[in-house]
């Protein structure tokens, strides 16, 4: 294979890499402390607030998990998984990262550090 053509298959290789590489949809992720779990909206919301600002929402402001399932028995599932998961961390002290977006403090993700 000429030098054309070994370029030509690396830029289709590279191309095909990108485009099958998901692009990452939140705006920040960040080590926190919990300060407080909120089970009012259980199972259809998980609230709590962290020891420090995460992207734009300050310290102290209520950051919200939408429970994820196919159906409403998955969702409620997630949703005692994380609250379970928040508030062992806050009796522990423990570090979680939290990974979301600005637009209304969402979270996305939780994982215990």
């Amino acid at each position: 294979m000429n030098i054309i053509g070994k370029i030509v298959l690396a830029a289709t290789a590279g191309a095909a890499m990108c485009a099958a590489t998901p692009s990452q949809a939140f705006d920040w992720g960040v080590a926190v402390k919990i300060a407080s779990v909120e089970a009012t909206y259980m199972p259809n919301l998980v609230a709590f607030t962290v020891d420090r600002p995460v992207g734009s929402c300050a310290a102290g402001q209520q950051l919200l998990y939408m429970p994820t399932g196919a159906t409403d028995d998955l969702k409620a599932y997630n949703a005692n998984a994380v609250f379970s998961l928040l508030l062992s961390a806050r009796l522990a002290g423990q570090s979680v990262m939290v990974t979301g977006n600005n637009a209304n403090c969402t979270v996305l993700y939780v994982n215990m550090q």
